[in-house]
């Protein structure tokens, strides 16, 4: 096919040159070879330093934008009936709907199409439950298995998502809270999982003192392998937070206590204040409806605590969680 051969040093400028005269062919790959660069062309134009040649391109496999367009593709119509999914290392995430149970091994496919590194397909079985907070999964395409390593805020984390609770749209929290620790604060992170929020703290911010609290073994197991993993070093208590948090050595220690329980956090409040010092920030999230989500929190937070306990220094919306349901987070101040 035609193509424009051009000097590696004038390319960048020959391919805006291209695109502006819409001559620039997207269904076939550009290459270089020695002091050269190849265009494919749509085209035939004529460019100041550029020569027309017949060369042979590779084709351009074109992958589809979305999830919806690549079903489309396949002839499954999914607009407005597929929800969104996680993508969790190389495992991708999906809740597939009554409607389109009998194609979901085409939507595994077509996952898998638009994200080349996803390797396995799960899709949702039930709510998450038990107290560990972990949802049954069913396998619909790529490799069989439950275990992955996530990256995110330059740390990484081996995790089973069958067997430990892990959200990975709390990224941007996790970054917020680092930010906002200060040198040599004292951290007491509770119901940490397999340590995202700690990790990426101590990634951060090495000369913080953290204490991580988990009651969930398997999450224990996995927080301590991500330490070594990270090169990171914190102490790790197994065990229930109301009880962690009754211990002597807690009493007024913590500068920061994190409190990522996805649902009743609210009833630990109490045990916290009563651990927490003047001036402890306490980072509290909880899932509340909508339209008023902000206060539906913040009425949360007034039942288990006296009103001028406590100050709301920052509020946000984390993310949408189901319909007219979001999740909330609020920066506490402790007063005392």
């Amino acid at each position: 096919m035609i193509g424009i051969k051009v000097k590696k040093e004038k390319a960048e400028k020959i391919r805006k040159k291209l695109i502006s005269e819409n001559a620039l062919s997207n269904d076939f790959i550009p290459f270089s070879t020695g002091d050269y660069v190849f265009f494919p062309l749509s085209k035939e134009v004529k460019i100041k330093d550029a020569y027309i040649v017949d060369v042979n391109f590779k084709k351009s496999v074109r992958r589809p934008r979305s999830l919806e367009e690549a079903l489309d593709e396949m002839g499954i119509y999914a607009k407005g009936i597929l929800s969104s999914f996680d993508i969790i290392g190389d495992i991708a995430i999906v809740e597939i709907p009554d409607a389109l149970k009998e194609k979901e091994k085409e939507i595994g496919a077509a996952i898998m199409k638009i994200h080349p590194n996803v390797k396995t397909v799960l899709k949702k079985e039930g709510p998450m439950a038990g107290e560990f907070r972990v949802r049954k999964f069913g396998f619909v395409a790529g490799k069989r298995t439950t275990k992955t390593i996530y990256k995110e805020n330059n740390v990484k984390m081996h995790m089973d998502v069958a067997r430990v609770y892990f959200s990975p749209r709390l990224s941007y929290e996790r970054a917020r809270i680092a930010r906002k620790v200060k040198k040599n604060e004292k951290v007491l992170a509770l119901f940490a999982g397999i340590g995202p929020f700690p990790l990426v703290i101590k990634k951060q911010k090495p000369e913080t003192e953290i204490v991580a609290v988990e009651i969930n073994p398997e999450a224990i197991k996995y927080m301590k392998k991500n330490m070594k993993l990270n090169n990171l070093d914190f102490e790790v208590i197994e065990g229930d937070v109301a009880k962690v948090l009754k211990e002597k050595r807690f009493q007024g220690w913590a500068d920061r206590i994190l409190m990522p329980l996805p649902r009743g956090g609210e009833h630990f409040l109490k045990n916290v204040f009563d651990a927490a010092k003047d001036g402890t920030i306490v980072h509290f999230y909880t899932f509340a409806s909508l339209p008023f989500p902000l206060d539906d929190a913040e009425d949360k937070v007034k039942r288990y605590l006296p009103g001028n306990s406590y100050k709301i220094i920052e509020k946000r919306i984390v993310r949408p969680f189901a319909p007219r349901i979001v999740q909330v987070v609020l920066d506490i101040r402790i007063i005392k």
